[in-house]
């Protein structure tokens, strides 16, 4: 149900279709974040890869979709202009292989920003899902794959950073010097890190089967608030009716607050983007 809330309140991450596994219209999400009181409103559907083998992604949209992606979205920027700020990004990856066509892409264009979502070892075709394991040592690599995607300085913030615990069933040593690790990076490189609301929502969720303790988890965010780091509240969702439900989102500011985590609501945008 909605809450009236006296803030600003700004989403940067919302999936569409595209990707397989949401739902909804892109006009349906900004309808949504319309009734719930969004100012600002992004769209960061998972970005797609020209896969060198023609692999074929089950969870992000094809490549040929991506510029009928970003028309739909310019439509949308127009039509609600009055009553909505839009804009049309994308959730990537590090994949070293493929990072020199994402910045040629982001050169040609109107891709207004790019968030990082530290999934996969390399790539999904057959790389590891980091979210799966309880493994330290897939711990200690999601850290340093997050971390060598931070330092490429494509990214505007961090989605889920922490998200590796997902299926790592507790906040041990390993899971202590990963996030001194990230959060000592965020702060070096001024970039946000990313409260997500899904993994919020999903953590709360009856029947939920994950293996692992899930994000956000308290204890990463601690060591965020002892390192200054700057945090971002984003949805992640995958369905309208996430977007109108505001009380996760007050919640969050609350507990970021509670922390003395400081937050911020604006992103840096891609120079190259137009408009």
């Amino acid at each position: 149900m909605k809450r009236l809330m006296k803030m600003r309140m700004t989403n940067y991450h919302t999936h569409t279709t595209r990707c397989k596994h949401a739902v909804n219209t892109d006009e349906e999400y900004v309808q949504a974040a319309i009734e719930a009181g969004y100012q600002v409103f992004g769209f960061a559907d998972h970005c797609p890869w020209p896969y060198k083998n023609g692999f074929a992604s089950n969870i992000r949209m094809d490549v040929e979709q991506l510029d009928e992606y970003l028309e739909s979205i310019a439509r949308l920027k127009k039509k609600y202009a009055s009553q909505i700020t839009l804009y049309a990004g994308l959730e990537c990856e590090y994949y070293p292989d493929y990072m020199d066509w994402l910045k040629k892409t982001l050169a040609e264009k109107p891709i207004d920003y790019v968030i990082f979502g530290s999934h996969h070892d390399l790539t999904d075709d057959g790389g590891m899902y980091f979210g799966g394991s309880n493994k330290p040592e897939h711990v200690r690599l999601y850290t340093q794959r997050t971390i060598e995607g931070m330092r490429t300085g494509v990214f505007a913030y961090l989605a889920h950073p922490d998200l590796v615990m997902r299926g790592y069933h507790q906040f041990d040593d390993t899971c202590v010097e990963m996030a001194y690790a990230i959060c000592r990076t965020a702060k070096e490189m001024d970039m946000p890190l990313e409260y997500n609301l899904t993994g919020v929502e999903n953590k709360r969720l009856t029947g939920l089967r994950w293996k692992g303790i899930g994000y956000p988890d308290d204890h990463f965010w601690q060591i965020a608030a002892e390192l200054k780091c700057t945090a971002i509240i984003g949805l992640d969702s995958h369905r309208a009716d996430h977007v109108l439900e505001t009380r996760d989102y007050e919640d969050a500011v609350a507990y970021l607050d509670g922390l003395g985590i400081h937050r911020v609501d604006t992103i840096r945008m891609n120079p190259a983007a137009a408009g």
